[in-house]
């Protein structure tokens, strides 16, 4: 028996680029007031403020048929028992592009990577169907590894993708964090 008040979300943000170069830049600015969220019981609470800000980079670099795709992002929040994020996130692409028949039939072979900073991730509780604050392991500070082939004809695309390919090479060495 709970009586929130009504959240409020105001954001901001905005990008700069230059198509020339294949760069991007942006930055992000989101003040939520009275955001309901569910504490580390699993019991909802009302903050009443919270500020997160974010900035981002993101370069593309094509040499022939080679792609390389990077975006580094930043956050950071104003309520870390409220709101746990990553403080930096990376995520890179590189791929190999060739024109198999020409104007027809174009494919790609590459891979993709997502790292990012160790942080507190949600927990879920399958008996309320909620995601809930939780302060017992971080995750993050390992890379994540996606391979992938795909095909273009004229408009449709078959793709095929595996993912975490990486995983059997990790061993969590992690501790509980406070």
């Amino acid at each position: 028996s709970n009586s929130f008040v009504k959240e409020k979300w105001f954001m901001l943000g905005g990008t700069i680029g230059a198509d020339k170069w294949r760069f991007e830049a942006g930055y992000n600015l989101v003040r939520i007031n009275n955001y309901v969220y569910f504490d580390t019981t699993g019991v909802p609470k009302q903050a009443s403020g919270v500020t997160i800000t974010s900035a981002f980079v993101q370069k593309d670099i094509k040499l022939g048929g080679l792609h390389f795709t990077n975006r580094v992002v930043w956050q950071a929040n104003t309520n870390k028992n409220v709101i746990s994020l990553p403080t930096f996130s990376v995520f890179s692409a590189i791929f190999f592009e060739y024109e198999l028949v020409k104007n027809v039939l174009v494919g790609r072979l590459g891979a993709n990577v997502f790292y990012r900073s160790k942080f507190y991730a949600e927990a879920y509780t399958p008996a309320t169907g909620q995601f809930y604050n939780q302060r017992e392991k971080k995750i993050g500070e390992y890379p994540i590894v996606d391979g992938f082939v795909d095909f273009k004809w004229k408009r449709a695309v078959l793709f095929f993708k595996a993912d975490h390919i990486n995983q059997g090479g990790h061993t969590d060495q992690t501790t509980a964090d406070t």
